[in-house]
């Protein structure tokens, strides 16, 4: 067998045997950890709309 390219012949190396795929490692689904800004972030600063009640119970359950 003759593979040409251009008019030019090219080496190859017959496959005699299918090569073996590799086994892939499984999956791994990890949980991302909730991101939960520092109490002095500037975020906290602001009241974007909670009552200060409310406000307050939400610090207090992250702290």
């Amino acid at each position: 067998m003759v593979i040409t390219y251009n008019g030019i012949c090219l080496g190859f190396k017959e496959i005699t045997m299918r090569l073996e795929r590799r086994q892939k490692q499984p999956f791994i689904f990890r949980r991302r950890k909730t991101y939960i800004p520092s109490v002095d972030h500037p975020c906290r600063r602001f009241n974007l709309g909670i009552k200060n009640k409310a406000k307050e119970d939400l610090v207090e359950a992250i702290t």
